[in-house]
């Protein structure tokens, strides 16, 4: 009988893309603000105002990709309405 597999060669693969890197799946704004809010929920628990601020800051971070997700949104909904490129 031969050996179990290791763990890594039993996990589900995701997909990559055209150039071999892997492919990344959407994430909404909704996503992200949502990452944000635990930060700051887990930031009010820090008893370290250094920590604290990190995570704020991590936050903050989490705004602004959910920002530029929104507007790839946007962006995406107008791309829909052109007609095909041939």
């Amino acid at each position: 009988m031969a050996p179990p597999l290791p763990e890594a060669a039993t996990r589900k693969r995701l997909p990559r893309g055209a150039n071999g890197a892997m492919a990344k799946p959407y994430r909404g704004g909704k996503y992200y603000r949502e990452r944000a809010q635990e930060c700051r929920v887990v930031a009010e628990m820090l008893p370290s105002v250094k920590l604290r601020d990190k995570m704020l800051t991590i936050a903050d971070d989490y705004e602004r990709l959910a920002d530029a997700a929104d507007r790839g949104d946007q962006r995406r909904e107008v791309s829909e309405d052109l007609p095909p490129l041939r």
